[in-house]
C-alpha cells in the first residue's frame, strides 16, 4: 500500500524526516518497503514561457509562437485564440502521451514545423475547457521545469506492506494514526461539510437486504444533478502517486476516500437502476454477469449481489457492473457504502479470480461502524468537485448492529512478558493513542476494543500493542538469575541424532519402515522373545510387531534394485518388539541401529576400480561406526545364523550388542542375485556409552617408535582375538595394533596363516629407548606362543 508523506502531514504532524518515519513505522510492524519521489502526472510535460507570436504564413487561424523551454527555444503551432507573449504555459514535447491519450510529436502544420504542443486543461484532463490552452501564474513560470500546478510531486511516496491482520493500516487515515501513537502527537480530525439537502419523496427508492449474514450492513445516498468531468489535478496526483488510475471526478472521489481513509464504496448511475431499488442477495449457480473491466463471469451460490429491480448491477465488495457504471452523460448517482463479511468477499474473489483494491480491505475486515462517516465524506467530496443535489434521508440497513469486545490486560503480566516495569498510566496513555479506550481495574484494565481492530482479541495481542509502539528497542535487558540447568534433554534422542549423523558421514541414507512385518518370519528371530503378533492384521504381510529391522531394509534395497539403483547403503534407527525381549523380563521393545550395503565399495570409474562389496566392507563400517563414538568392540566372534553366511557377532564390555554378515539369500523371503551384507546393532550400551564424559588428550609431541611382526595363527583363532591378547600384553605404551597383510599357502603349515601386524608404541612425557620397546615385543612373543601357541615368521 502506498501513502505521502504530505498527505499523511493533513492528519498528524510529524516530527521525522521521511527516512526517520521509514525507520519507526518499520520497527513498528509497517515495514516500509521503498521510500521514492512522488512520481510527475504528467511526463515529458514542461513549463515554456512563451517569447513571441507571430502570425502563421499559410493561415489566418493559427500562430507560430517562440517558446523558451529551458534548455533550448523552439517554434510551437497554436490555434488559442488566448496566446500571448510572456505567457507561461504547458507544453507536451515531443514522445509525450497526454492524459487524452494524444501522442505528441514533431509535425509539420500548414507548412510550418512545430515542436510539441501547447496545451489546455482539457487535454490535461483537468477540465473541460477545450477551446483555450492553460496559463500558468508568472510565479510558477520556470522555462524547462516540470509542469506541476499543484506543485504535489515535491512529496514523498512510502510503499508499505500491511500484514493481513491489520487492514486498519490500509488507508492514509490508518497509517497516520500509527504515527499519532509513535510520536505522541494529536491524530486531527477532518470535519465533514455536507451543503444542505433535499428531502426525497418517500417510497421514491428502497434498499434491502436478503442475506444479512453475507452483507450485515447497507448504506447509501442520492446525489442529482452531477457533472462528470476530470478531476482536480491535486485529486489526481494524489490517486497517481498511490498508484490509483484516475477516472473521472465521481469515480476519483470513492477511490479518494478509499485511500484516506480505507473504506471501499461504489457509484451507480441511478438512470440505470430499474425500478428504484437495490436489493443485496446471493447469486444462483451458473447465473452469469458482467463486470466493469467487460468480462462475463460465471458466479455461484456463495457470491454476493448488488441488484435493481430487473438484474444484478455489481459483485458486493469486489467489484461494479458495465451495466450500471459511470459514463460521461451520467447527471444522477447512486453511492453505496457497505459492510460485507470477510470470509464470503475472500472464497468468492478466490472463485472468481477476481482481485479488486475493494475485495483486498474488505476480505481483511472492515469497519461496519465507520460505513455511514465513510458515506458522508465521500458525498461531501463529490459536491465539492462537481455540481450537484444531495438527497435525504441516508440509507442505513443495519438490522444486527456490531459492538466493540471487551479484552482484559493485566499490567503484572504485561511487565512479566516485556521484562518492563511500565505504569498503567503509561499502558493506559499508549493504548490511548490507538483508540482504545480503558476503563480502570484492580490488576490492570478493562480495554474496549474499537471494531476497527479485528485482529485484537487476547491479553497477548494487547502487550504486543503497548510494546510496539513504545519501541521494542526500549526494552532494557536485565541479568537473569543465574541458575545452572542441568541438560534435561532425552539421552537416546541425543544419542540418536549422533548415530545418524555418524551413519550420513559413512555414506549411508536413512529410510522409515513399517513396525510391522511378514508372519512368516516369526520363527526367525525367536532368541530375541516371543513374537508379538497383531490380533486384527491389514494383511499377512503386517501382521507381526518386527523383532528386527532387516526384513523391512531387505525389502526396500530390493525395490530400488527392481528400479536399476547399483550401489545401495541405507540404514534403519527405530525400534523392534517381543515379549521378555533378549531374556529380559518385563521388556518388550528396543531401539536398534541396522544397515544393508549392496553393490561397489565405490562408484565405478575409468580407472577400473570397481571392486565389489565383501564382508570386509561391512566389517569396516562397523568398526568405523564405533570408532568414531570412541567405543572399543572387545569382541568380534563367528556364530551360526539362520539369515546370515560368515556370521560374526559384537560384543563390547562382555555383551553381545549386535551382529554383521552376508544376507542368506531368500531366508527373510527377499531374494537377490548378488551378494548382501547387513548388519544390525542394539543401541543400549551405545546410548550408556555416549552420557558418559569424554576426556581429550593430545597428540605425543615424541616420536613413536614402530615395529612389525608376523605370526602364523592357526585357522581356529581369529585374528581379533590374537590382537586383543596382543593389546593386553602391551600395557600402556602400545598405542596401536594393525593387521597389515594375511597370508595363506607354502611355507605356512595348511591349517594356519601368516598375519603381519605393525605396531606403534609412545608416551605423552618422553621419547621411548630401544632397549623399553624391546623387552615389550620380546615380552608379546613369548606370551603370545604360551598363549596360543603361535610362532613368529622370520
Amino acid at each position: 500500500m502506498k501513502v505521502t508523506y504530505k498527505w499523511l502531514q493533513e492528519f498528524v504532524d510529524i516530527p521525522w524526516l521521511p527516512e526517520e518515519l521509514a525507520e519507526k513505522l518499520t520497527l513498528s510492524g509497517s515495514e516500509v518497503e521503498s521510500i521514492d519521489p512522488v512520481p510527475p502526472l504528467f511526463k515529458n510535460v514542461v513549463v515554456g514561457q512563451i517569447k513571441k507570436v507571430e502570425s502563421h504564413p499559410n493561415t489566418t487561424n493559427l500562430k507560430v509562437c517562440t517558446v523558451d523551454l529551458g534548455k533550448k527555444v523552439e517554434k510551437i503551432v497554436c490555434g488559442a485564440p488566448n496566446v500571448e507573449i510572456g505567457q507561461c504555459v504547458p507544453v507536451g514535447l515531443p514522445d509525450s502521451i497526454l492524459p487524452s491519450g494524444q501522442e505528441i510529436q514533431v509535425a509539420k502544420i500548414r507548412g510550418v514545423s512545430s515542436y510539441g504542443m501547447i496545451c489546455s486543461e482539457f487535454e490535461l484532463g483537468l477540465s473541460d475547457v477545450a477551446d483555450i490552452i492553460m496559463v500558468l501564474p508568472p510565479k510558477k513560470c520556470e522555462p524547462g521545469c516540470q509542469f506541476d500546478p499543484g506543485n504535489v510531486t515535491d512529496d514523498t511516496v512510502f510503499d508499505i506492506f500491511i500484514n493481513p491482520n491489520r487492514p486498519d493500516c490500509m488507508s492514509v487515515r490508518g497509517i497516520a494514526r500509527e504515527i499519532a501513537a509513535l510520536s505522541g502527537n494529536p491524530l486531527r480530525d477532518i470535519p465533514i461539510e455536507l451543503p444542505p439537502a433535499q428531502k426525497l419523496p418517500e417510497n421514491s427508492f428502497s434498499v434491502e437486504i436478503e442475506d444479512i449474514e453475507k452483507c450485515p450492513r447497507y448504506c447509501g445516498a442520492i446525489i442529482t444533478g452531477v457533472r462528470v468531468k476530470p478531476s482536480p489535478y491535486t485529486i489526481q496526483q494524489r490517486l497517481h502517486a498511490v498508484g490509483i488510475r484516475p477516472i473521472s471526478n465521481i469515480v476519483d472521489a470513492t477511490n479518494y476516500c478509499l485511500a484516506e481513509w480505507g473504506h471501499p464504496l461504489h457509484p451507480f448511475d441511478l438512470e440505470r437502476l430499474h425500478g428504484s431499488r437495490i436489493i443485496i442477495k446471493t447469486a444462483v449457480n451458473w447465473q452469469e454477469f458482467t463486470t466493469l473491466d467487460n468480462m462475463t463471469r460465471t458466479l455461484n451460490e456463495e457470491v454476493l449481489l448488488i441488484c435493481d429491480n430487473d438484474e444484478a448491477v455489481a459483485i458486493g465488495g469486489i467489484m461494479g457492473g458495465l451495466n450500471s457504471e459511470i459514463q460521461q452523460d451520467t447527471t444522477d448517482i447512486f453511492l453505496e457504502s457497505a459492510y460485507f463479511q470477510p470470509k464470503n468477499i475472500l472464497r468468492s474473489a478466490k472463485y472468481l479470480g477476481l482481485s479488486t483494491e475493494a475485495s483486498r480491505r474488505f476480505e481483511r475486515g472492515m469497519d461496519p461502524n465507520f460505513c455511514m462517516e465513510a458515506l458522508k465524506r465521500t458525498c461531501a467530496l463529490i459536491l465539492r468537485i462537481s455540481p450537484g443535489q444531495l438527497h435525504r434521508p441516508f440509507f442505513d440497513i443495519y438490522p444486527k448492529r456490531i459492538s466493540s469486545h471487551y479484552v482484559s490486560l493485566r499490567t503484572k503480566r504485561l511487565n512479566a512478558v516485556l521484562g518492563t516495569d511500565f505504569s498503567k498510566k503509561i499502558i493506559e496513555y499508549t493504548l490511548s493513542k490507538l483508540e482504545i479506550k480503558a476503563e480502570l481495574k484492580k490488576e490492570g484494565f478493562r480495554l474496549k476494543i474499537p471494531t476497527f481492530r479485528h485482529d485484537l482479541t487476547r491479553e497477548i495481542d494487547l502487550v504486543e500493542e503497548v510494546a510496539r509502539i513504545n519501541g521494542l528497542d526500549k526494552v532494557q535487558p536485565k541479568q537473569s538469575a543465574e541458575i545452572l540447568l542441568r541438560n534435561v534433554a532425552n539421552p537416546r534422542i541425543r544419542a540418536a541424532a549422533k548415530m545418524r549423523t555418524i551413519m550420513t558421514e559413512l555414506g549411508f541414507v536413512e529410510v522409515y519402515n513399517y513396525s510391522m512385518i511378514d508372519i512368516r518370519l516369526k520363527e526367525i528371530f525367536h532368541d530375541r522373545g516371543e513374537p508379538i503378533a497383531l490380533k486384527n492384521p491389514i494383511s499377512p504381510e503386517l501382521s507381526l510387531m518386527r523383532p528386527s529391522l532387516i526384513p523391512g531394509l531387505l525389502q526396500v534395497a530390493r525395490y530400488n534394485k527392481n528400479r536399476d539403483v547399483d550401489n545401495m547403503r541405507i540404514f534403519e534407527l527405530d525400534k523392534v518388539y517381543a515379549k521378555n525381549f533378549m531374556q529380559k523380563e518385563d521388556k518388550s521393545e528396543a531401539y536398534f541401529l541396522a544397515g544393508v550395503v549392496l553393490g561397489h565399495r565405490v562408484v565405478p570409474s575409468w580407472d577400473g576400480q570397481n571392486l565389489p562389496c565383501d564382508i570386509f566392507t561391512v566389517k569396516g563400517i562397523v568398526e568405523s561406526f564405533f570408532r568414531k563414538i570412541s567405543l572399543d568392540i572387545i569382541e568380534i566372534i563367528s556364530y551360526d545364523s539362520l539369515f546370515l553366511e560368515q556370521a560374526v557377532y559384537i560384543a563390547v564390555n562382555g555383551r553381545r550388542i549386535g551382529a554383521f554378515g552376508k544376507y542368506r539369500n531368500e531366508s527373510l523371503i527377499t531374494a537377490f542375485d548378488e551378494p548382501v551384507f547387513i548388519f544390525e546393532l542394539d543401541t543400549e550400551e551405545i546410548v550408556n556409552h555416549l552420557q558418559k564424559e569424554r576426556y581429550y588428550s593430545p597428540y605425543s609431541k615424541f616420536p613413536p617408535a614402530k615395529r612389525n611382526l608376523a605370526f602364523v595363527i592357526p585357522d581356529s583363532l581369529t585374528v581379533q582375538e590374537a590382537v586383543n591378547s596382543i593389546k593386553e600384553i602391551g600395557g600402556s605404551l602400545l598405542k596401536s595394533v594393525t593387521v597389515e597383510d594375511v597370508y595363506k599357502g607354502n611355507p605356512v603349515p595348511e591349517d594356519s596363516r601368516s598375519v603381519r601386524m605393525s605396531f606403534k608404541f609412545y608416551t605423552h612425557d618422553r621419547s621411548l629407548l630401544d632397549d623399553e620397546v624391546e623387552k615389550i615385543i620380546h615380552k608379546i612373543i613369548q606370551e603370545i606362543r604360551k598363549r596360543y601357541n603361535i610362532n613368529i615368521r622370520l
